[in-house]
């Protein structure tokens, strides 16, 4: 038997079964708007269906919190703890785990997708505590996997990447056409960047006549955040190339129509537009699947070099000179859509749906 901890924010239900889970598509749709739910977890219980596992689903935001049925287990793996809601009953139930596992012989695995240890506070402590009882780590990133081998020596590695869930589209570009469609999205940390690179895009880009940028992000996100910094923009005077002219779009994200919503708005656009900072400790080890969501849709991506982001430099544009990129990408189009369209299929190969699965299949069974 397999005990899998997971966050269920809004559920106090102890626990599910993965048959019935999977079976429930209002829980998909329900929980799909997690990126971690749609990329890890819905493939790891796809995993145990597809090997015959026997598992069980525990909730660590339920007051009935079961330690004792979760030790009966011959294996523990914890996925995921996200206090968002229920900060304190999170918090100590993961504490019980905790000082369980330090008296029991059950092996724990954990998930570990985030840079928690290096972010001081309470969610470092209890990463710390789970990387010293855990055998092995599972994660997208050898960075992440580096930091809590420094903690416990003896930690074993399960590499899984992150899959692509958006269907192949072509580079399809137009050499006569006047408009450069830029698309940026995400949320949370990520918006920060956007909004710190608009100035310099709208001062300096001058490649297209017409640029094109819409973002998508969550609505609340759109309202509080994005709308205020745009007005503190228009106030400012800032020098726009009087050769080329600037349409911002705003797109909320629909949480019932992902991935579709996000595969038809990356299909629309030329350029996928993904600025970050690749000295912020969030970032070490940060997922690829944005950049490989943005390739796989025909996007020529212009990101920041972030460590997890190098790997697939052939294929898109990295660095921090944001409008001289978007400038050469929008110049050079078609040359770079060709060398793109031959080099994709063999770089992203070990990202896609098939393979990935298969890799939380090995998992599960050994």
């Amino acid at each position: 038997m397999l005990s899998v901890i997971a966050s269920f924010p809004g559920s106090h239900d102890p626990y599910f079964n993965p048959i019935l889970f999977r079976a429930n598509t209002r829980n998909r749709s329900r929980l799909s708007s997690a990126a971690s739910m749609r990329l890890q977890f819905f493939p790891l219980i796809d995993a145990i269906l597809s090997t015959g596992k026997k598992a069980i689903i525990h909730n660590i935001h339920s007051e009935q919190f079961d330690i004792k049925k979760i030790f009966s287990s011959e294996k523990i793996f914890v996925f995921k703890l996200a206090p968002a809601m229920d900060r304190s009953l999170v918090f100590r139930n993961a504490l019980q785990l905790i000082s369980k596992a330090k008296r029991s012989s059950v092996r724990l695995d954990l998930f570990y997708a985030d840079n928690y240890v290096e972010i001081n506070g309470d969610m470092s402590e209890l990463y710390r505590e789970l990387a010293k009882l855990s055998s092995s780590i599972l994660s997208h990133s050898e960075l992440l996997y580096k930091e809590l081998k420094s903690i416990n020596p003896t930690l074993g590695f399960f590499k899984i990447s992150d899959p692509s869930l958006l269907r192949r589209q072509p580079f399809d570009f137009d050499l006569n056409s006047e408009r450069c469609r830029i698309l940026w999205f995400g949320q949370g940390e990520n918006i920060k960047y956007l909004l710190n690179s608009l100035e310099g895009l709208f001062a300096q880009c001058s490649s297209a006549r017409y640029f094109e940028l819409k973002i998508l992000t969550r609505k609340d996100s759109l309202e509080k955040v994005v709308l205020p910094y745009l007005d503190m923009l228009k106030k400012k005077t800032i020098r726009v190339k009087p050769s080329s002219s600037w349409k911002i779009l705003l797109e909320p994200w629909e949480d019932i129509n992902q991935p579709c919503q996000l595969e038809r708005l990356l299909g629309e656009a030329d350029i996928s537009f993904l600025p970050s900072d690749p000295s912020d400790p969030w970032k070490v080890g940060a997922s690829t699947n944005r950049i490989i969501d943005s390739i796989q849709s025909g996007c020529i991506t212009v990101a920041s070099q972030l460590p997890s982001y190098k790997q697939l430099k052939s294929i898109s544009l990295l660095g921090s000179q944001y409008p001289q990129l978007v400038d050469y990408a929008w110049e050079n189009r078609i040359s770079l859509s060709a060398k793109y369209s031959l080099l994709r299929d063999d770089l992203l190969q070990r990202f896609s749906r098939k393979q990935v699965q298969r890799k939380w299949e090995d998992f599960v069974v050994n």
